[in-house]
C-alpha cells in the first residue's frame, strides 16, 4: 500500500507505529513474544487501527529474518509488508532530529532507527507503538502490548 496517497491526517488518531521487535514476534513463533504478539495484533486489528512502518524497519525486518531465519522468509515478510502495510520514508529532516534525540539522551541506548522512528512518530503525530522494545516506553510513547 502507497502510504504516500493515503491521508495520513484523517486517521492519525488510529494509527499505530509498528517496530520491528514487533514483527519479528508475530513472525517468528519461536519468539518468546509471538503469542502476545498475536495477541495484541488481533486487539489492534478489532480496534480498527491502521499499522505504519517505516523504510528503515523494512531494512531491519528483513535483515534479522535474512540472519535468524532464511532468504525465503525474509523476501516472503518484506513483500507481504510492501504490498499490504502503510510505509513511511525516514526524510532528512527525521535524521536531523534522531540525532538531536541521540545527542539529548546520553544516558539511553537508542538505536539509529529507533530515533528516526521517533522523529518520524512526531512529525505525523503517533503517540502510539506496537513495540517489545523498552525504548518505545522510555521516549514516552503508548506501547502495545499494554
Amino acid at each position: 500500500m502507497d502510504g504516500n496517497m493515503i491521508n495520513i491526517s484523517t486517521i492519525h488518531n488510529k494509527l499505530v507505529f509498528v517496530d520491528t521487535s514487533a514483527l519479528y514476534a508475530l513472525f517468528n513463533e519461536n519468539d518468546t513474544d509471538h503469542q502476545s504478539a498475536v495477541t495484541c495484533m488481533h486487539d489492534l486489528v478489532n480496534d480498527q487501527f491502521t499499522f505504519l512502518i517505516s523504510n528503515f524497519i523494512i531494512d531491519e525486518i528483513y535483515t534479522l529474518l535474512l540472519t535468524k531465519a532464511n532468504l525465503s522468509t525474509a523476501l516472503f515478510v518484506v513483500e507481504y509488508l510492501i504490498k499490504e502495510w502503510i510505509i513511511k520514508h525516514v526524510e532528512t529532516e527525521d535524521e536531523d532530529k534522531a540525532l538531536n534525540i541521540l545527542r539529548s539522551s546520553i544516558d539511553k541506548t537508542y538505536s539509529y532507527t529507533d530515533a528516526t522512528t521517533f522523529a518520524l512518530m512526531e512529525r505525523l503525530k503517533i503517540g502510539s507503538a506496537f513495540s517489545f522494545d523498552n525504548h518505545f516506553f522510555q521516549y514516552g510513547l503508548i506501547v502495545y502490548p499494554r
